[in-house]
């Protein structure tokens, strides 16, 4: 299966309990970025099954706390956390904390999102859940 169709098996069913999928990347030359990739796919899929309309949108800005609660919940019955952080575009503090670190670990991977509807900036990353 590619990770497209992992996103759906996954997403597609209710919430599994933390650990409880165990996902193989054997086929993948897994590096660190290419794992956040790989989670990058399965997030922006995820986001498209549970909260997308028709055409597969999400809008960022009517998501609720309860709905990024969701996301979390499937990524930890794979064993992967997210954070997120939700800030204006204005913060150049965030923006330049999360771009300084050293792309060494998952976590200083981050996703940055913005929304056109409320001028909002989301950073989401990945680190594995023990």
């Amino acid at each position: 299966m590619d990770i497209l169709e992992i996103s759906y098996e996954i997403f597609t069913k209710p919430v599994q309990p933390k650990h409880s999928i165990q996902l193989d990347f054997s086929d993948f030359d897994l590096t660190t970025g290419t794992l956040f990739k790989e989670l990058l796919i399965m997030f922006t899929e995820g986001m498209k099954i549970l909260f997308g309309d028709s055409n597969g949108r999400v809008e960022l800005s009517k998501l609720t706390q309860e709905d990024f609660f969701k996301i979390k919940e499937y990524f930890n019955s794979f064993g992967i956390d997210i954070t997120y952080y939700i800030t204006t575009t204005d913060d150049v503090d965030t923006f330049n904390r999360y771009n300084s670190v050293e792309k060494e670990h998952l976590k200083n991977y981050y996703l940055r999102l913005v929304s056109n509807e409320n001028g909002m900036a989301y950073y989401i990353s990945f680190d594995t859940l023990f």
